[in-house]
């Protein structure tokens, strides 16, 4: 089955969806982060995305891909390693939980949407602990991401995936990195949630059929 062309700003409508590989996005933080210290200012997720979106032709593809049987174990592993020192320095304390879940996805489009809710956090969260979860529930395999706040206002939960809607904090980013996430989710046949938890922050899944 082919992974829907749609647009990365409303689901359903012909367009054109970000797709960039992992690699890019290593070097691009890494370039961004030697950068930012030599500046004294903080290197941004925006940046490195920016920076993939230049170097590489082969963003905001048009045609429609297909899907591969992929280990999503294995593309969270990847995405640990690429976050592990922006979340150390920026005072983060993350427990993983990753199981074996295998899906029918476009790796890179998912990889590109689990690395939207982990900056979304990075950029977004207060620095503390942060829960981060791969598990299979039932026939779903569910990527989630548990911070310890300041949360969403009620004002802004149903329309928190919309894009360039912004949440209580001054950090700057893209404005694009949720709506990403909610269509590359349903494009895949998925869905994604934001919910309270009960520490008083956020938690952010995609659901996907597995």
């Amino acid at each position: 089955m082919a992974v829907s062309r749609i647009s990365p700003l409303q689901s359903g409508a012909p367009g054109r969806l970000p797709s960039f590989p992992l690699p890019c996005l290593r070097k691009a933080t890494r370039r961004r982060a030697k950068r930012a210290r030599e500046l004294g200012a903080p290197a941004t997720g925006a940046d490195s995305v920016g920076a993939c979106n230049k170097s590489h032709s082969y963003v905001w593809r048009s045609s429609a891909r297909e899907e591969q049987g992929i280990d999503l174990d294995s593309v969270v592993r990847d995405l640990r390693l690429l976050m592990h020192e922006p979340f150390q320095r920026h005072g983060f304390k993350v427990e993983w939980t990753v199981q074996k879940v295998r899906v029918q996805a476009d790796r890179t489009r998912l990889q590109q949407a689990f690395l939207a809710l982990l900056t979304n956090a990075r950029v977004h969260a207060t620095p503390g602990p942060l829960t981060i979860t791969l598990s299979r529930e039932g026939d779903r395999a569910v990527f989630r991401v548990s911070d310890a706040g300041p949360g969403v206002p009620a004002e802004l939960t149903e329309r928190i995936f919309e894009p360039f809607r912004r949440g209580p904090t001054d950090a700057r980013g893209s404005g694009l990195g949720l709506s990403v996430v909610k269509v590359t989710a349903e494009a895949h046949g998925g869905t994604a949630r934001h919910v309270p938890n009960q520490a008083g922050g956020s938690i952010f899944e995609i659901s996907l059929p597995a």
